[in-house]
């Protein structure tokens, strides 16, 4: 209340004026906003008249207890009838409660909030409303309505009724059994799991579920109580109750009805039993047809497998059967080669029920064998095994995969033609290819595989070493190709063509090569023998001919007609020498096809070729047959015409014309002169003066004949004269002691195709020339009437317009015997004598053997051959040997006849008087 106020007129009214208000009080402005019209209580504040000091019409401003609201004193009161204090209200209407503030000095209504479990009513000054079950609100909340407890969270029954308050999530919201708190989630417990009682998010006893007793399981979810643990779970039976012992009964849902309690200790269905939950029975059910289980617990008889390597035999399509392994090695059809069978994997009943398996099992293939490799996978083996009457002898194995399916050793695998998802065997793999070296299980592509090339092999070959090459076929990287003419391989060899030995070949057919199998295929070539330079007798007749052996031409005069083309090995055929007169045209003939050199005749006929012909035995020379005769020799002189002379041989079979002489062979002149021959020894002729040919011809044809013509002119009168002697044999072919009894002259004959005649030549001519002019040269003289002399081989010149006389040797000499001369040629007429003046009178000296090289009939026979200077030399028993040359007289015509052999008596011996009257070079 105000002190010391006084009435004060204020915008035309009277209004109080106080001074001071009291205690608690607070003052009213005037209009003047300064004057204090009236002291009213404050808001949150009411006129407590208690609360003056013992004075009722006094009081003072208390606060407003909590639970109400007090608006304080009119703001406008301007008298003492004004309400100046304000009073206390409460925010529950009368007969309810839920309302209150939230401390004291409350001034609004609004200021009332609602208790704990309480709301504020839908109007002001209404009741608060109280929240309902499984709702909340905390203290002195202003919520118009109640919080829900979260989803799945609720009141436990009873909690108002004990006393509960509404107040708290924590104290309402509860989780109930069978749920449980997960994440801020309330979830249901699941199947076979349970949780009993309500129990606060809070507590670990609300975050998980329990389980069920082993084997055991609940009806539904969201389970309660333990004892909801009553249903048995699939795969599962209780201990007590033996394997399939109620499997008979229907069962009625009862646990007593089975003396089954709930919880009762379970395990799992043994194999070959199975539970799937829908039936009221507890001790599993048996699986069909003996079918197994892979593992315990099974829940379905879906369960109930045929295990790999097996099939269901039955005789009635699975109505009753039993496990039984597939089968090994039957045939198909009864017809077909036999096959084996295998199946894998674990499979349904239904679809392997077969009566032999033939069906219900997987086929290897045609052919394609098997046999229990892989372990058995039944789970009953260990009680199997103790059974007695068990007697497989592949127990524990079954035929369970295609590793099971094998073919043997030189087989093959390959796709069936007619069905590509097959495979077969190749029973057993074709010739010239091989197969599996060993038993090879599994169905992957095994071919036969072909041997290299033109490589063969037997039927059921097993690698490819059985793969060899063919008689004839060589050996190489790329396989075996033919071996060509010439060359051979053994069968087998693995190595590649050898040659045939030098002169050997093969018989080469395209594609067989049966004819070049080994070395004895190396045949000799028709024309060729076996030759052996190590053989110690004869190379081309060695004693033992073997294929090794090389085979050469045969060389002249011999032959092979070469070997059989149709047999397959060699004979090793030795060059066949030819018989008698026969020879061969060349080297490597087929046959005597010719006769042999100084031969002639037919072949087959061959003879040797008479006096005075040859045959050099080459058809290049001539056709190997024909004797021919020694060619003529022309000799020219300024006397008379050119004189032909025939050509003879001293012996028969002459093989060449270089052995053929001049009968009449032209000497220099006079001849006695050059021989050293005294006129003593010649006879005059007149009858055979005419001419040259006239005076030679006449000589007879058994002697050696020294024939000289002579004419002083060209028409003056001419003569003939002959010296004449018997042939004589060399000293050699007398006895094995030479025979020097005899005086011998020796005349030096020119072959006849070859012949040095005497020429004349106008220039000066030096002896020593003699051996170096060159051999046959002639020399023509085209001076007439000159006279000239020959040389003599040691002679140092001669004087101009000389004749030189030259002769190409033959190594022919005809022989004369001297016998008849013998006391001339003591007396020193004949050869040589220390008085030149006997033997040489009035001539140029024709001794001469300065070196002394001659000094026997071969060292002298060889001399004289080797000077073109020389004409003959003569023996005379007592006095030696001597070369004997001379000088050519104009006028003069000269010629030395020898015997004719043809026309020469024979001796006891058998030879001709001319046979051995000759000496030739050896």
């Amino acid at each position: 209340m105000a002190r010391r106020c006084t009435t004060r007129i204020l915008n035309s009214r009277e209004t109080y004026v106080c001074l001071r208000c009291q205690r608690s009080f607070v003052p009213v402005k005037g209009s003047d906003g300064k004057s204090i019209v009236q002291c009213v209580c404050p808001q949150g504040t009411f006129l407590n008249s208690t609360d003056s000091g013992g004075s009722s019409s006094s009081g003072i401003c208390s606060d407003c207890p909590i639970g109400r609201w007090c608006p304080g004193g009119n703001p406008k009161a301007r008298s003492a009838n004004d309400n100046i204090g304000g009073a206390s209200r409460g925010c529950n209407p009368a007969g309810s409660s839920g309302l209150t503030t939230k401390g004291r000095r409350s001034t609004r209504v609004n200021d009332c909030v609602a208790s704990a479990g309480f709301v504020l009513p839908p109007t002001p000054g209404a009741a608060a409303v109280e929240c309902p079950v499984s709702t909340y609100s905390p203290q002195l909340n202003r919520l118009k309505t109640c919080l829900p407890c979260q989803s799945g969270l609720v009141e436990r029954p009873g909690f108002k009724e004990e006393g509960g308050v509404r107040g708290s999530k924590d104290e309402v919201c509860m989780v109930p059994p069978g749920r449980f708190w997960e994440l801020n989630v309330v979830r249901d417990c699941p199947k076979g799991l349970y949780r009993e009682g309500y129990v606060n998010t809070t507590d670990a006893a609300g975050i998980s579920c329990l389980s069920c007793p082993e084997g055991w399981t609940t009806e539904k979810t969201s389970t309660g109580s333990r004892d909801k643990c009553s249903v048995l779970l699939p795969g599962r039976k209780v201990s007590s109750l033996a394997p399939g012992a109620d499997s008979d009964s229907a069962g009625n849902g009862a646990l007593a009805a089975q003396g089954v309690v709930a919880g009762d200790t379970t395990e799992a269905c043994p194999l070959g039993f199975y539970f799937d939950g829908k039936e009221s029975i507890y001790g599993c059910r048996r699986c069909p047809l003996g079918t197994l289980t892979k593992q315990t617990g099974s829940e379905s008889v879906d369960d109930c497998l045929v295990p790999p390597g097996y099939y269901i035999q039955s005789a009635d399509g699975g109505t009753t059967g039993q496990l039984a392994k597939c089968p090994n090695n039957i045939s198909a059809d009864g017809i077909a080669p036999a096959s084996g069978f295998y199946r894998a994997n674990w499979v349904a009943p239904s679809v392997v029920i077969d009566t032999d398996g033939r069906k219900g099992c997987t086929a290897c293939g045609e052919g394609v064998l098997s046999r229990p490799t892989a372990q058995d996978e039944r789970t009953d083996l260990e009680s199997l095994q103790q059974d007695p009457a068990n007697s497989d002898p592949y127990f524990g194995l079954v035929a369970s995969s295609p590793f099971s399916c094998y073919i043997l050793p030189g087989w093959g695998l390959t796709f069936d033609i007619v069905d590509f998802t097959k495979m077969r065997a190749i029973i057993p793999c074709p010739a010239n290819t091989y197969g599996v070296a060993k038993e090879t299980f599994g169905l992957t592509m095994s071919p036969c595989k072909s041997c290299t090339k033109n490589l063969k092999s037997e039927p059921g070959s097993t690698a490819f070493s059985d793969c060899t090459n063919p008689a004839g076929f060589g050996y190489t990287s790329e396989g075996a190709n033919q071996c060509p003419d010439g060359f051979w391989a053994e069968k087998g060899s693995m190595s590649p063509c050898e040659q045939c030995p030098e002169g050997r070949y093969t018989e080469y057919i395209p594609g067989d090569g049966s004819y070049q199998s080994s070395l004895n295929s190396c045949k000799v070539k028709p024309g060729q023998g076996v030759y052996s330079a190590a053989s110690t007798s004869n190379a081309w007749d060695p004693p033992q001919p073997t294929a090794a052996m090389n085979a050469r031409p045969c060389p002249v005069g011999m032959f092979s007609p070469g070997e059989d083309s149709s047999v397959n090995e060699t004979a090793n055929p030795v060059c066949q020498q030819c018989l008698g007169f026969e020879s061969t045209s060349e080297e490597g003939s087929t046959s005597c096809n010719v006769c042999k050199a100084g031969a002639g005749g037919a072949p087959g006929s061959c003879a040797a070729c008479p006096y005075n012909t040859y045959q050099p035995g080459s058809a290049v020379f001539g056709d190997g047959r024909t004797c021919k005769s020694c060619p003529k020799s022309a000799f020219n002189h300024y006397i008379g015409d050119t004189f032909v002379s025939p050509g003879i041989t001293f012996w028969t079979s002459m093989t060449s014309p270089y052995l053929c002489v001049p009968r009449y062979s032209q000497a220099a002149s006079p001849a006695g002169h050059t021989l050293g021959l005294s006129d003593k020894v010649f006879v005059d002729v007149p009858s055979a003066a005419s001419d040259t040919a006239a005076c030679i011809t006449a000589c007879p044809a058994d002697k050696c004949c020294v024939a000289e013509f002579y004419r002083e002119s060209e028409y003056g009168p001419a003569s003939c004269r002959h010296a004449i002697l018997p042939p004589a044999r060399p000293m050699a072919m007398v006895a094995s002691v030479p025979d020097d009894t005899k005086p011998r002259l020796y005349y030096k004959l020119p072959p006849s195709e070859m012949i040095a005649a005497a020429s004349v030549k106008s220039a000066s001519v030096n002896a020593t020339q003699s051996s170096s002019d060159g051999v046959g040269a002639v020399y023509t003289d085209t001076t007439a009437g000159n006279r000239t002399a020959v040389g003599t081989a040691t002679g140092t010149g001669s004087s101009e317009n000389a004749v030189k006389a030259k002769t190409m040797a033959s190594g022919v000499f005809a022989i004369c015997d001297m016998t008849d001369w013998q006391q001339l040629a003591a007396d020193g007429w004949i050869g040589t004598s220390p008085n030149p003046m006997l033997v040489e009178e009035d001539r140029t000296v024709a001794e001469w053997d300065v070196l002394r090289v001659c000094n026997s009939e071969g060292s002298c026979h060889k001399s004289c051959v080797a000077d073109a200077s020389c004409w003959g030399f003569i023996y005379v028993p007592g006095k030696g040997f001597t070369l004997r040359t001379g000088e050519m007289m104009l006028g003069v015509r000269s010629f030395f006849v020898s015997p004719d052999p043809a026309q020469s008596p024979v001796t006891a011996d058998g030879k001709s008087l001319a046979d051995a009257a000759a000496y030739k070079t050896e």
